[in-house]
């Protein structure tokens, strides 16, 4: 004997130990597709990061040396006008011609530096630095601040020196200041951590701090705090301009310079590289928990498919064992739950499952496979924009602190004039310009009019430069200074740089003052960094990874950069860029040059930018893993009913013909094809109370289980959403309820739907529940209010998935319920007809009034119904005709499908017979005639007089069969009465 609850119990563990299993095989090769294609998207951040930093510490070095020699360019020149001006060398003469609050003259005496008492007190010069003619370098002073110091040789023992506190010189807060925005702008855009290493010889380098550390390891100051050992060190590898060989994530070894370190409990993944020509190590930090994460969550959802497969299945089985233990089956019941037939159905319900598990599994893969695509395009865009905007920014610095440096040159040099007096000449100017890369200066008196210049043009007047240059004019009112990036002299229709101060000139009598104008003219390519990369350059010198960017402009289509030249200005619709996708947001496929290709947009400041793949790459992963979750569905529930059905042949055998009758909801219905098939009593489709388990068939204890852990999994997975669970940029179910996709028909919108049917069912079935729960001790009043109120959730849930569905797909649903008058008016004209007819036959299917098989009376004409079309239904009659109505058309239908039908036939008699004869001879040969005729289950009975006549007496007859042999019935059983009634001579009217 099989003991139903053991085998439940044990159903259910061995359920829950397939799930494991089940997880664990799937997870292990997502997880490790997932690390691959982590590997590939690392390598690519990294060497675009790697570009960004190399490029700026270039720049940097570029601007450090421009200010570091336009600053000793102008203490040279003021030592040089102090020359002049004394016309000796001796130290207190010179330094009479100080003019400068951070100047003084120093002297070097047998090897020791003497300082004026202007100088910071306790500055520690070293004389090894003070070799060259000029230059600069750094000193402490016994307060422990930093000074950048540039200077000049005035004489044999004399130096012009000038000093400027570290933290507040050009180079600190324009330049290295920058680099640590420019590195939390990548850290924030590839969604990494950076850290920063200068290598020094002959030291231990764990003990070594950071240079530059995210805000995020606040609290860990030196290498080794961070778990980095001298070999993670050592596995550091240069940067190649032409990307990494040494990370192909194809390779079987891990990548060189590729290690794993855990901080603050967080796992990651650690890239060793070194930066700077050498002189430091950058480390690139990627959480390793994000493929895990993505492989988690994908196969949690399948997971989840799989257990609902599973459970329906253990439901179906233990029903079925159930229904043969409790009840006591007859023949036709014997035949549809023999052995054979349940294996059948067993095999036909778990390869129907497969079908549908491999479906929701190809889906899964290639959302996954579409969202780790469109991750990691959004990311690479991201850094795009984010290195055009760090080389804009820097080189926005390198023109800002140029300007200064000009500014301050030009400053020192209009002082060095007012101080020459009219001993300046054209070949003083020259010698200032060649001293600070100036391409010329022009002098002008108090009316504007030029008075000294070493150009080759003369004559000029400020007055007439033109518009760029009118500003300057302000000059001559002791307004200073003045500089423009760009000015055009009208006069010269030269453009420059130029740098404008005042010069005070004092009359004759140290009363009057008036003012001179000095401008510089400077080539603008002093100003300007020429080393900043077009995007167009920028997307050609990425490491693209079998991805191809490109920007267009969305009024004309052209492509405007491109990391393939050959699609440069190109029209991108022509190219096969559908022109829907002419939009932000954009998630679609499309034809590239044949190829069929997967594209991604994303808008910046006007113009569109994409990100594509070919489709073969990004679902080159999708059969594998398919394949995987299939066979691993096939092997574990061949366990799963292997176990279930164990013992079902001696449980059959045993219990069969044992117990109840089989419950008036068990319904064997013929279908058109011919087969046997199980139904739910119609009665029963529309009762609200709920049945203990059995009592409905076992497809529908199935259906109903597997409806209750559908729900379950709505919920849980509507619960982990709301708490943020799901709320990070690596997950799929986060990124599609944040609705950032584009609207159409795509991947992203189709799961959508799905997620929306799924939460809209399960709110249904809820409701469903609820309702079902408050009404089953409630009167006939209160079911009447619950089916309406059944039947108004349907109707509301059925129109609020159709509208936000349809919007998902890119339909103005906000329009189209405006037009519904037009549409109203337009049913006028002939379609309501068809409309009428739709809505009616989902009101059949919804409602469950009638199914396919039952058979039903409408209009007095009584067959099985064989089809339930959109416009129209079949009856199949006795006769075999088909009776062909219009949905709208189905009303007052009978439905006569139910276990057993009673036939009443009528005999009248004549009032001459012996009534009470006739009704013994009826009662003593009824039994006999119910053994000439098997279909009928119990009778025929003989019921009495049903009426009294003129002449004649109407006995009745009853004899109950199934319904499919109603007729076959009423013909055996009238001709076995008429027999009968010839027979013994009684006759009849």
């Amino acid at each position: 004997m099989v003991n139903l609850r053991v085998k439940m119990f044990g159903g259910l563990i061995l359920l829950v130990v397939l799930c494991v299993l089940f997880y664990l095989i799937q997870f292990s090769g997502s997880s490790a597709v997932a690390l691959e294609e982590s590997l590939a998207q690392h390598r690519m951040d990294i060497y675009n990061a790697a570009q960004m930093l190399e490029k700026q510490a270039a720049q940097q070095a570029i601007v450090e040396k421009s200010i570091i020699d336009n600053q000793v360019n102008t203490v040279e020149l003021y030592g040089n006008a102090m020359r002049t001006l004394e016309g000796k060398t001796d130290i207190d003469g010179l330094a009479r011609h100080i003019v400068g609050q951070n100047m003084a003259v120093i002297q070097i005496t047998d090897g020791a530096v003497q300082l004026p008492e202007t100088v910071p007190s306790g500055l520690l010069i070293d004389p090894e630095e003070i070799r060259e003619e000029k230059g600069a370098f750094t000193a402490t002073a016994d307060d422990g601040k930093t000074y950048v110091n540039y200077y000049c040789k005035l004489s044999e023992n004399a130096y012009l020196l000038e000093w400027e506190d570290s933290e507040e010189s050009l180079i600190v807060n324009y330049i290295r200041n920058k680099r640590a925005d420019t590195i939390r702008t990548i850290e924030d855009a590839m969604e990494m951590y950076i850290l920063e290493f200068a290598l020094a010889d002959g030291t231990d380098m764990t003990l070594a701090e950071p240079i530059y550390a995210s805000e995020a390891f606040s609290g860990y100051l030196t290498a080794k705090d961070y778990g980095i050992t001298p070999e993670m060190f050592d596995s550091a590898t240069e940067i190649a301009q032409d990307g990494f060989p040494d990370s192909d994530p194809a390779a079987s070894e891990p990548p060189v310079g590729r290690q794993s370190l855990t901080v603050g409990d967080v796992q990651y993944d650690c890239y060793f590289r070194k930066t700077g020509n050498g002189t430091s190590v950058t480390v690139f930090m990627i959480p390793s928990d994000r493929p895990v994460a993505r492989a988690s969550e994908q196969t949690a959802l399948l997971l989840t498919a799989f257990a609902i497969v599973g459970f329906t299945f253990l439901v179906w089985a233990l029903s079925v064992f159930h229904l043969v233990i409790r009840h006591n089956l007859d023949e036709k019941q014997k035949k549809a739950y023999q052995p054979r037939t349940v294996y059948r159905r067993a095999a036909v319900l778990l390869l129907s499952e497969l079908l549908a598990f491999a479906g929701v599994s190809v889906f899964l893969q290639c959302l996954f496979a579409s969202f780790n695509v469109s991750a990691g395009a959004e990311a690479t865009l991201r850094a795009l924009d984010t290195r055009l905007a760090s080389d804009i920014a820097t080189a926005e610095v390198f023109q800002s602190v140029q300007m200064k440096n000009y500014e301050a040159s030009a400053e020192a040099i209009g002082v060095l004039v007012s101080s020459e007096g009219d001993r300046a000449d054209q070949a003083f100017l020259d010698s200032a310009c060649a001293a600070i890369g100036a391409d010329y200066i022009i002098i002008y008196n108090e009316k504007g009019t030029e008075v000294l210049s070493n150009t080759t043009y003369s004559g000029l007047t400020l007055s007439a430069g033109g518009e760029d240059m009118q500003d300057f004019r302000r000059l001559l009112k002791g307004v200073s200074p003045i500089s423009k990036a760009q000015a055009t002299d009208a006069q010269t229709a030269l453009t420059h740089s130029v740098f404008g101060v005042s010069l005070a000139r004092t009359g004759d009598d140290n009363r009057d003052t008036s003012y001179w104008a000095m401008l510089l003219f400077v080539d603008p390519d002093r100003i300007s960094d020429e080393s900043v990369l077009s995007m167009n350059e920028i997307m050609q010198s990425v490491d693209a990874l079998n991805t191809i960017y490109f920007s267009v402009d969305p009024e004309s289509g052209r492509i405007l950069s491109s990391s393939e030249p050959m699609y440069l200005g190109k029209d991108a619709v022509s190219l096969g860029l559908p022109q829907d996708a002419l939009t932000d947001q954009y998630h679609g496929f499309f034809w590239i040059d044949d190829v069929r290709v997967y594209g991604i947009s994303a808008e910046k400041d006007g113009i569109l930018y994409y990100s594509i793949v070919s489709q073969q790459q990004l679902y080159r992963h999708v059969p594998q893993n398919t394949l995987r979750a299939v066979l691993a569905y096939l092997v574990l529930m061949a366990v799963l009913a292997v176990f279930l059905l164990y013992g079902y042949q001696k449980t059959f055998d045993q219990y069969a013909e044992r117990g109840n009758l089989l419950d008036d909801s068990e319904n064997l219905v013929m279908t058109p094809t011919g087969r046997l098939k199980t139904s739910i009593d119609p009665s029963l489709r529309w009762k609200l109370t709920e049945y203990a388990f059995g009592s409905r068939t076992p497809s529908y204890n199935a259906m109903y289980a597997g409806q209750a852990l559908y729900m379950i999994a709505a919920f849980v997975i509507a619960v982990f959403a709301q708490i943020g669970i799901f709320g990070t940029e690596n997950s799929a179910i986060a990124y599609i309820l944040s609705g950032r996709w584009s609207r159409g028909f795509n991947l992203f919108a189709l799961t959508a739907i799905v997620f929306l049917f799924v939460t809209v069912s399960a709110l249904t079935i809820f409701c469903k529940f609820m309702i079902t729960t408050v009404t089953r001790s409630a009167g006939t009043k209160g079911e009447t209010i619950g089916r309406l109120l059944l039947d108004f959730i349907r109707y509301l849930s059925l129109m609020v998935f159709a509208y936000h569905a349809l919007s998902f797909l890119g339909v103005n649903t906000a329009a189209l319920v405006a037009s519904l008058g037009i549409i109203s008016f337009a049913l006028s004209f002939g379609s309501q007809e068809l409309i009428q007819d739709i809505i009616a036959g989902l009101s059949i299917v919804m409602e469950g009034e009638f199914q396919v098989g039952d058979i039903i009376e409408v209009d007095g004409f009584r067959g099985k119904v064989l089809a339930v079309g959109v416009r129209t239904t079949k009856i199949e009659g006795r006769g075999g005709n088909i009776l062909i109505m219009s949905n709208q058309d189905m009303k007052n239908v009978i439905n006569k499908t139910r276990k057993n039908s009673w036939y009443a036939m009528e005999i009248n008699i004549s009032e001459d017979e012996d009534l009470a004869k006739v009704e013994s001879l009826l009662k003593e040969h009824l039994p006999a005639i119910a053994s000439k005729i098997p279909e009928i289950v119990s009778g025929p009975y003989y019921k009495g007089i049903v009426e009294i006549a003129p002449g004649a007496f109407s006995l009745s007859i009853i004899a109950e069969c199934i319904e499919v042999d109603y007729h076959k019935v009423q013909r055996k059983l009238n001709g076995e009465i008429a027999a009968f009634l010839e027979e013994n001579g009684i006759s009849t009217k």
